[in-house]
């Protein structure tokens, strides 16, 4: 008998499943399954595996059966690694996006789900759900950065090229011993005035009012500086104004009595200390410049043939033009033979490099003036 040939059947291809028949969460969120794996893979970074590739490598899925990580209006993508993404898809100003909404298990279904609800808030509301993200990073990362301390050293090295460096050396001293122990370690935009209040009363409290009140306006400025640098957007300082009590100044003493003035011109004269010092002493009257310019007086100033001494005023940096009289070129003359091989007229008692401290000559006024104790300036005090 002839045997008939078997015919031989061409291998079935593996019917990919539809739409309908998907897992919810492997469908896409508003494109073809087929289209979502063309825009998945078309990511240098990310190997995703959606629809298809899910039900692969998850045999026990069967199809028509919501899985355990179904999400609504979202696909879960997984990298080459294995590990899990949730990602929105949406669509705003007419462009394709997608939004990240954490990683699985990190990320549970219902955390994404809620992060989902609120981009579809902020997308019903006209707002780009991607681009708010972006702007609550950055400005969570700059709360982290800009604290307190760093504004203010920034704003302070702005100021140091035009103030003076003992300005700067006092201002940095106020914040470290009464800002930055407190307020230092806080981000700049989330200070508010009860915290700078605690901090002013914790100065105020020890007897420093005129100490409170200057660092009120010294925060003002860093907030001020702050809010022109774009790291935060008011100033908290501004409405303290008049929180603490005005300070109570005390004058320094002046002598207005003739009688006064005699006699502490000849306590001057029977003076028993230093050379220099007494100098000092016996200059101040006759010039009436302030005890700074004195102290720092420099040999290079004075034109003694002239009787003229010539110098930059410390506080507004103008020209200054003293005239002498002969006896200040008399006890200048004197002096020259002493100290003029050095910088300064009256160099200080332990390096000629620096001129003669303040307290040397308040020494010499509470040594030989008991009657007039400090607060009295040297110059100033005179000035009546």
């Amino acid at each position: 008998m002839r045997r008939r040939a078997r015919r031989r059947r061409a291998p079935q291809r593996r019917r990919r499943p539809r739409s309908d028949e998907m897992p919810a969460f492997c469908q896409h969120s508003h494109t073809k399954p087929r289209q979502a794996r063309k825009r998945a893979g078309s990511s240098p970074a990310l190997s995703t595996r959606i629809c298809s590739g899910i039900l692969r490598r998850n045999p026990e899925t069967r199809v028509g059966v919501r899985p355990r990580g179904f999400f609504v209006a979202g696909v879960v993508c997984i990298d080459r690694s294995g590990a899990k993404y949730w990602r929105m898809n949406y669509r705003f100003a007419g462009k394709d996006k997608t939004l990240a909404l954490g990683v699985y298990p990190d990320v549970s279904l219902a955390a994404a789900r809620r992060k989902r609800d609120e981009a579809r808030e902020r997308l019903a509301g006209g707002i780009d759900p991607g681009a708010a993200k972006k702007v609550e990073k950055r400005a969570a990362r700059l709360s982290v950065i800009n604290t307190f301390e760093v504004v203010a050293l920034a704003w302070m090295e702005e100021r140091r090229t035009y103030v003076e460096p003992a300005q700067h050396d006092k201002t940095l001293a106020r914040f470290k011993n009464d800002a930055f122990p407190w307020l230092g370690k806080r981000p700049v935009a989330e200070i508010d005035a009860p915290e700078i209040l605690d901090a002013l009363k914790r100065v105020d409290s020890r007897g420093a009012r005129y100490t409170a009140h200057r660092l009120r306006g010294e925060i003002s400025r860093v907030f001020r500086y702050g809010i022109k640098e774009g790291l935060c957007k008011s100033d908290p300082a501004r409405d303290l104004i008049g929180a603490i009590p005005p300070a109570q100044t005390t004058h320094f003493a002046a002598i207005t009595d003739r009688t006064k003035v005699g006699e502490m011109l000849r306590a001057f004269d029977g003076f028993s200390g230093t050379f220099p010092v007494l100098c000092a002493l016996k200059l101040a009257p006759m010039l009436f410049v302030r005890p700074g310019e004195l102290r720092k007086a420099e040999w290079s100033q004075f034109d003694l043939d002239r009787a003229e001494w010539r110098y930059a005023a410390t506080k507004t940096d103008t020209a200054h033009f003293v005239p002498l009289a002969a006896q200040a070129v008399a006890i200048l003359r004197e002096l020259r033979a002493l100290t003029g091989r050095g910088r300064y007229v009256f160099p200080g008692a332990r390096s000629s490099r620096c001129p003669m401290s303040e307290a040397a000559i308040d020494a010499a006024l509470r040594r030989k003036t008991p009657r007039f104790q400090t607060p009295l300036r040297l110059g100033v005090g005179m000035q009546t």
